[in-house]
Parts: C-alpha cells; sequence; structure tokens
C-alpha cells in the first residue's frame, strides 16, 4: 500500500495496470493486516510534498497533492525516490481481501485426467486433476497448500493436496508435488 496521506493510499491493480486509490483510517487499511505501508509523500511547512515515484511497466507516477491523484510523469523531480512497482506481487480482488502472487515453475507430473462425480445424488459434475512438481519453495513459506488457486495452462486450478519428498544430488533438494482440480 501507498500510503500518500492519511486519509488517502493507493494499491496496485494488475488487472487494470495502474493503482487504484484506497480510504485509509490514519495511514492503515481498516480490518486489514500484514501489509506493507510505503510513504510516498511528506508534510514539509504545512504542505503535503512527494518523496517518491513510482515506476509501474516503465511509466513513472507521482501524487499530485492539488488532485490527490496519482499522475503520469516523463521525469522525476531532483531528490525524489524511485520505487520500481512489481505487479505481479499483490493483488486487491475484493474491498480488504488480498492475494500473495508468485511466479514459479513447475513440471506436469502426471497427465491430466478427466472425469466426473456426483456431489449431490443426480448431479454429475465434470471435474479434471493433474499433479505438478516443482523445486522453487525449498525454504518459502509461501509454497501453495491446501485451497490455493493456481493458474496453470491458462486455467484455474484449486490445490487439493502438496506433498514434500527429497532427492539427493549430492546436495538434499526438496521437491514439492502439487495436486489440483479444476476450477470450471
Amino acid at each position: 500500500m501507498y500510503v500518500a496521506t492519511p486519509k488517502l493510499g493507493f494499491a496496485v491493480d494488475s488487472i487494470r495496470t495502474g493503482f487504484s486509490p484506497c480510504v485509509l483510517n490514519n495511514g492503515k487499511l481498516p480490518g486489514v493486516n500484514n501489509i506493507e505501508y510505503v510513504d510516498i509523500t511528506k508534510v514539509q511547512d504545512g504542505v503535503i510534498v512527494p518523496t517518491k515515484a513510482l515506476k509501474l511497466n516503465k511509466t513513472l507516477y507521482m501524487f499530485n497533492p492539488e488532485t490527490s491523484a496519482l499522475e503520469i510523469e516523463d521525469i522525476a523531480e531532483d531528490g525524489i525516490e524511485i520505487i520500481l512497482v512489481n505487479n505481479s506481487t499483490l493483488t486487491m480482488f475484493n474491498k480488504n481481501i488480498y492475494v500473495k502472487k508468485q511466479l514459479f515453475n513447475a513440471t506436469e507430473e502426471s497427465e491430466q485426467q478427466e472425469g466426473s462425480y456426483q456431489p449431490i445424488s443426480g448431479l454429475l459434475v465434470d471435474s479434471s486433476h493433474i499433479t505438478l512438481k516443482t523445486q522453487n519453495f525449498a525454504v518459502s513459506e509461501d509454497a501453495p497448500k491446501h485451497g490455493d488457486i493456481i493458474t496453470f495452462d491458462k486455467k484455474y486450478w484449486m490445490v487439493e493436496e502438496s506433498t514434500k519428498s527429497y532427492i539427493y544430488t549430492p546436495k538434499k533438494k526438496l521437491i514439492l508435488h502439487i495436486a489440483l482440480k479444476q476450477i470450471r
């Protein structure tokens, strides 16, 4: 969250590839924890002055206190720190729900399996399953777990189970096996 004033902040909007304004309470989002806040202005002689510019996809944004908006700029003034914004790390989906996004390499461990099941008597539902394996989460606490949603092959999948195994080459390496069920 990029904080412009105690009542106004901006969140990365990766859908529109820009920033969305957010109403803050004393510089914080009400009811939301574990979010990093970055001040992009300061008060100098009773006037709000920009201190940081945000660079998102080769576009430079600076807060304009007169319009209370982030505006596209060609260059930053002297003394303005430029922050590179990565739009793949945090996305705001609903009012106070944030989702951590992380890219990782994976290979298919099993072929996609099609089938159907009956959650309610008489209601047949198609389902697809696949298992991926990755070595990207050896020490990461962000490893996919039950209930997480993953985009794979331009489709949405829900993690049903994740298991770990180790190989020795000669160093010990963790392999994460992720069983996925397609969301339709």
